[in-house]
């Protein structure tokens, strides 16, 4: 009963952290320096000036390429759909293109970001609720380590600050490290479980 009690509230602690961190800087960036924005690649600024003249057009403005002034340095994982679908906010375009990899609708999936936070109540939840369900312990695991190990590989082999002037920020990281606790929360039980049923 103690070591549920400990599992419980280690969970929620990982999905308490990975709340935390949605809301805290995901990324810093220096777009604003025209020699950081150019080493955006030629593909890259294409898609980000065809997404600021689709914007602007839905406005009833004219689209300005000269306004990455107001582009905000630093960016929440809150924060990065609403930007995104503003057509200043290049640097939220950006920050999409490196999970994305490709340049088209960028602005709609940025609101795919909101899925991380609703994820962790869900995996939460039924690891709380079904604690000795082998199915959905072992499919949560796997959903949460694939978010974390696929994320972590992605930030670690993608210089980010070479190719587009951004630096990835604490709350990423916490988010992931989020992700791999409750993965590890998941599993752990099902490796125990198989060592007690073991003969010997």
């Amino acid at each position: 009963m103690h070591n549920t009690s400990l599992r419980t509230q280690l969970i929620w602690s990982c999905v308490a952290a990975i709340l935390i961190g949605f809301f805290l800087p995901w990324a810093k960036a220096e777009l604003r320096e025209p020699k950081l924005f150019g080493k955006i690649s030629s593909g890259m600024k294409r898609s980000l000036n065809q997404s600021a003249g689709r914007s602007a057009r839905k406005a009833g403005s004219t689209p300005k390429t000269s306004g990455l002034a107001t582009i905000p340095t630093k960016m929440s994982g809150f924060q990065i759909p609403i930007l995104a679908n503003r057509h200043q906010a290049k640097t939220a375009l950006a920050l999409v293109k490196v999970f994305t990899k490709k340049d088209e609708y960028l602005e709609a999936k940025s609101w795919g970001v909101y899925v991380v936070p609703a994820l962790a109540l869900l995996c939460g939840w039924l690891m709380t609720i079904y604690q000795q369900k082998r199915p959905i312990l072992l499919a949560v695991g796997v959903v949460c380590a694939a978010i974390a190990v696929g994320g972590t590989w992605r930030l670690l082999t993608l210089d980010t600050k070479s190719m587009l002037g951004i630096g990835i920020c604490s709350g990423l990281w916490l988010t992931l490290a989020g992700y791999a606790g409750l993965a590890g929360a998941a599993l752990w039980p099902l490796q125990t479980q198989r060592a007690a049923a073991s003969p010997g």
